[in-house]
């Protein structure tokens, strides 16, 4: 089986605003590279393992909104059926990241932590792990 490993961090240099793959194109290159699983380290909050035809292509997605004009006020992100979220508010200066993780979507087992970081962090977190599937997958086509 193979397993897509990302780590979303805090980079210790931001990276620059990179080109993101386009969704569709993603999920076709993953799945055509073997992959099955994303496994991703959530700032060390949480390791979740994902489908790869179900989730790349919202993890993209998710990337694309932080990068189009101006910033959403608040940036949700739903993976894994609803098993993985994130909630958060932006405002100017800072972000405040809600993560829930509710394993086999069992609300017994639902776990959440709070993360605030600068809001130059955050986007480069996610720039960060756009450019860490970049780095797995054939090289492609890729729109700004």
């Amino acid at each position: 089986m193979g397993i897509l490993r990302l780590h979303f961090e805090v980079p210790s240099s931001a990276p620059a605003s990179a080109n993101v793959l386009d969704a569709e194109v993603a999920l076709e290159l993953a799945v055509g590279c073997g992959y099955e699983v994303i496994q991703v380290d959530w700032a060390g909050m949480f390791c979740v393992e994902l489908p790869v035809e179900d989730d790349v292509m919202f993890l993209v997605e998710a990337a694309h909104q932080l990068r189009e004009g101006e910033l959403p006020v608040r940036h949700e992100v739903f993976l894994g059926d609803g098993g993985f979220q994130i909630e958060a508010d932006i405002s100017e200066k800072k972000v405040s990241m809600r993560v829930i993780h509710t394993p086999y979507l069992d609300k017994r087992f639902s776990e959440e932590a709070i993360k605030i970081l600068p809001q130059s962090a955050y986007i480069a977190a996610w720039n960060s792990l756009m450019a860490q599937l970049q780095a797995q997958l054939p090289k492609t086509i890729l729109i700004t």
